[in-house]
Formats: C-alpha cells, structure tokens, sequence
C-alpha cells in the first residue's frame, strides 16, 4: 500500500467520524427543534427555535468564511483546518445537550464556520495527495468511506426514534451524546494526517500569504471555468438542503405514514447514505473508464428529474411547512418516498465525486481557492432556500430543484469542452516548445485579470 493510498484512507475515516453529528443532525433537526419549543416554551417565555432559519444562519456564515479558508488553509495546513473545522462541528451540535435561550443561534454561526473550513480543507487535501491518474480512485474512496456517515448515524435515529410521535428530553440526550463523542473521536484522528506540500516553486511560496489567498480567490472567481462551476455549486447547495434537511421532514410531517413516521426520518436518511455509497463505488469503478465525467452526470440529471416528478405526486406540497393530513397528488406510498430517499442520495454522490475530481485535476497548483469559491456558493443557495422554506411548498422547491438541475447539468459540460480545449492548447504548446512543459499547466490555471 502506497504512502498516498494510505493517506487518502485516513482523511477518508477521519471525515467519516468528523461527519457524524452533520450527516445525521442535519436529517432530524427540524424535528428536534420543534421538540425542545414543546420542552422549553414556557420556560423561554414563548420564545422559539426556528429550525429553517438556524439553517439559513449557519449557511450563510458559511458562504462568507469560505472566502478566508484558503488563508487559514495556508497558514496551518489542510489537517489541522480539519481539527479546527471538527472542533467547531462538535462544539455546535452539543446545544442539543442542554438548550439555552440563544444557544441555537451561536450554534448557527459556529457551524457555519466548521462548514466553510472542513469542506475547503478535505477538497485540498484530496487534491495534495493526488494526481491525474489516482484523482478518480481516491474521490471514490473518499466519497464511499465518508458518506458511509449517514448510514450509521441514521441507523442510531431509527433505533432511537422507534415508537416515539415525540422526541422527549432523554432521547434527544442520548442520540446528540453519542454523535458528538464519535465526532471528537474523527478530530483525534485528524491530528495524524499526513503534511503534504504544495508543488510549487519556492519563490510562489514565499510570496503567499492569507490576504494572497483571499485575493486569489476573488480572482478566480472571474474565470470562465470557475464561473460555469459557480452554477453547479448553486444547485448542489439547493439539492443537499433539500435531501439533508426538508425532504426527511417532509416524511415526518406526512400523517398517512402513521404513527412511526418520525422514525422514517432516519430512515430516509439512512437510504441518502447507501445512495451516497453507492455512488463512490461508482466513481471508483469508473477510474478503469476514459472521460467518464459526462456520462455519469448527464446520468444523474435523468435521475434527478425522475425522483423530482416521484415526490411531487408521491408526498403532501404542505408536508416541508407543517404536519398535515392533506392527500398528495396520488397516494403516498411509504416504499416509493424511501426510494426516492436512495435515489437523492445516488444523484447527490454522482453530481459530488465529479465535481470534486474536476477541481483537482483543474486546479491541482492551487485547489484551496477554488474549492473555497464552491463550498460559499453552495452554502449561499442552501441558506436562501432554508430561508425560502418558510413560505414556499414542497412543490415549489421540487420546481426550483429541476430548473437548477437542467442549468448545472448544462454548466457542467461548458465546462469540460473548456478544459479540453485547454488540455489541447497544453499539448500543441509543448509539442512546438514555445514554453517549457514543467510551466505549462501555471500558464492555463492562471486566472486571468
């Protein structure tokens, strides 16, 4: 085994942990929330939590502090980014032990702040200890292990949940204990993560510095690549709001599939995770392929669209908002939601392991940024359509989803025939020596002013 292949194993078990309370906490805590109002209302004087808009809160923290990852990113290093990042994970979901008033609200702010430094610094380090023909096997890797999360916490939910219309006090103690343990236990695994060092020259070295990082930033933000990804990262951010926070709520708040409904909820989580798995092994299996990319992302848009118009007929448009008896467009059928479950999950993963290999291999010199610009972009759609669920339906977001899923999916293959081109412009200039081939691949990544 490999120095790099052992590597990528550990960043991948030490996600796997780091996720834990995210991939989990994020399924039920809408349900929770309303369940610490029923517990504590009266002693808050009326005042209540707000589950959407806490989510809201903390994505939009996120898409601003992903800005200023890289600096953080060049200042300790991709692991130790990961421990703070970790940290922070365990430290917001621990509200959960014993609420106060406003403690959702730090909570909010701080897990924004983990949001934007771990995916930032997990994007960077897969990047570091790879390279153009590894790239596809360790997003693969990386992608099975760590969404493997969802199906073992939600595994906790379903036992926990069993029999239970509401999550008392004890519960909710015992689940939230039990994931923030296991999240520390992924920031100790952290600290034994591999340093790896930039290929840069030594002169770039010594001209970098945090505000270098946050300009270079902003500078890629202006390409044309960076730009088509921009769309992309907009919709993955509406899509993992929908699956990780409203679409197991809108199976909790569906009355027809009785009195363990809340326990579905877990379910269906559990079910993202094996679709998230299932889409790593995809990705692993498709390293032996050339140029697999668009085949499976032009895939997963048809499986999108699919699931879409399923959960438009299948679940009530009022079950995102509150609990309600109202019937869907046809029966809801439980079997057909918790398909729909696996197929989000499916979809999510295939859309992700891609678009995490593109901005490796694209941006290899310096994948900080880049990843930076698509974890804000991500976390500023999510946050305006946690914002949204307030007022809009199921139906509406179902709706936005599939216009988001058509332009990305579109965005996507721009993006590619531009790197192509890029890649054929690479070849002609080493094979008439205009430039030496060690400088080629500075040249094309270079953002243009």
């Amino acid at each position: 085994m490999t120095s790099n292949l052992k590597s990528i194993l550990l960043l991948s078990f030490c996600i796997f942990f780091i996720a834990l309370p995210i991939q989990t906490g994020s399924i039920i805590q809408i349900i929770i929330v309303n369940s610490v109002n029923d517990d504590y209302r009266e002693t808050w004087n009326g005042y209540e939590w707000s589950g959407y808009t806490g989510s809201a809160i903390s994505s939009v923290v996120a898409a601003v502090l992903a800005w200023f990852a890289p600096s953080l990113i060049m200042l300790v290093g991709a692991g130790k980014a990961l421990t703070i990042g970790g940290i922070a994970f365990c430290l917001s979901f621990s509200t959960f032990l014993y609420p106060l008033k406003y403690g959702y609200i730090c909570a909010s702010l701080l897990l924004g702040f983990a949001n934007a430094v771990t995916w930032t610094a997990q994007g960077n380090y897969l990047a570091m200890v790879s390279d153009e023909k590894s790239i596809t096997r360790n997003t693969g890797i990386l992608w099975t292990i760590s969404m493997s999360s969802a199906v073992f916490g939600n595994l906790l939910i379903v036992y926990t949940f069993e029999g239970k219309e509401k999550i008392n006090s004890s519960t909710r103690i015992l689940t939230y204990s039990i994931l923030v343990i296991l999240g520390f236990f992924g920031v100790i695994l952290s600290l034994f993560l591999k340093k790896f060092e930039s290929s840069k020259s030594e002169d770039d070295k010594i001209v970098e510095s945090p505000l270098k990082g946050f300009s270079t930033a902003i500078k890629y933000f202006t390409t044309k690549t960076m730009l088509l990804i921009s769309v992309i990262a907009i919709f993955i951010g509406l899509e993992i709001t929908f699956f990780s926070g409203l679409y197991s709520t809108s199976i909790a708040f569906t009355r027809a599939f009785g009195v363990d409904r809340k326990k579905y909820s877990g379910e269906c989580g559990l079910l993202i995770g094996i679709g998230e798995i299932l889409a790593g092994l995809i990705s692993m299996l498709s390293s032996k392929c050339k140029k697999p990319g668009i085949a499976i992302l032009i895939s997963a848009y048809l499986i999108y669209l699919g699931t879409f118009s399923c959960i438009y007929v299948n679940l009530p448009a009022a079950s995102t908002l509150l609990e309600t008896a109202e019937p869907a467009i046809f029966e809801s059928n439980l079997y057909l939601a918790l398909l729909c479950a696996v197929l989000l999950g499916l979809c999510d993963g295939l859309f992700g392991t891609q678009m995490n290999e593109f901005i490796s291999v694209v941006y290899k010199e310096n994948s900080s940024a880049p990843f930076a610009i698509f974890s804000s972009l991500q976390s500023l759609s999510g946050g305006a359509l946690f914002f949204l669920s307030n007022y809009i339906d199921l139906h509406s977001h179902l709706i936005i989803l599939a216009t988001g899923a058509t332009l990305g999916s579109i965005a996507f293959c721009l993006a590619n025939a531009a790197e192509n081109k890029k890649k054929l412009e690479k070849t002609n200039m080493e094979h008439h020596g205009n430039i030496e081939p060690n400088n080629v691949q500075k040249v094309l990544e270079m953002p243009s002013n």
